[in-house]
């Protein structure tokens, strides 16, 4: 075994600049043999995480986001950002979190536990040993929770991407929703960064949806 690859997680704040549903069901990929899974299994299978961190995630109140959830495929796909190994199986690997005791600004007041599931079976299939239960953020919810994290103190989200990430129009929509719950409670400024990255982002990654 790698020593530099064994499992060492760390929850951490984000740095400031920063920032499974049916539907998805009828989308399944078949994952490569040299795929983050394969790789994953030998290096992760004996870690046991129940005690360590994802007993913090145990209720939609806290769950993964971030860049973290956007690692960790959603039902019927293999992934977002499509960093697994680096996001949960390197030494320096921090977990993006959200909710009442999350690293992230905490989204549950504007869109309440939507898009939260248990991913403990998809986490467990890659060979990490985990709770019962391990909420985490849909990748579109997990793009919502970075948005709001990075406008609401004032910083354009230029390194929150949805091209490549978001496959159908549901996706698209559920995205542009939450965009729109968040508005209320921005200031001028911020919901200027909100239009700037629909108009930039969210709008050319439109071309790309399959559904």
């Amino acid at each position: 075994m790698n020593p530099n690859l064994k499992p060492v997680f760390k929850v951490a704040e984000l740095d400031k600049g920063q920032g499974a549903s049916e539907r998805r069901g009828r989308h399944v990929y078949s994952i490569p043999e040299d795929s983050s899974t394969e790789v994953t299994k030998p290096i992760a299978a004996s870690v046991d995480c129940e005690n360590r961190f994802l007993n913090l995630f145990i209720s939609p109140k806290t769950y993964i986001s971030g860049m973290t959830a956007l690692s960790i495929p959603d039902e019927g796909r293999w992934g977002g950002d499509w960093h697994f190994m680096e996001a949960l199986c390197h030494p320096q690997s921090r977990i993006h979190s959200s909710g009442e005791k999350g690293t992230m600004s905490n989204t549950n007041k504007l869109f309440g536990d939507w898009l939260i599931t248990d991913k403990s079976s998809i986490l467990r299939e890659r060979g990490i040993s985990c709770h019962d239960l391990v909420f985490c953020a849909s990748h579109t919810r997990a793009i919502a929770d970075l948005i709001f994290h990075s406008v609401s103190r004032n910083i354009y989200p230029a390194h929150v991407i949805a091209e490549g990430i978001i496959e159908e129009k549901i996706e698209w929509e559920e995205i542009n929703k939450m965009l729109d719950l968040m508005i209320p409670n921005l200031e001028e400024k911020q919901i200027a960064y909100i239009t700037q990255w629909r108009n930039k982002i969210l709008e050319p990654a439109k071309n790309g949806i399959l559904y």
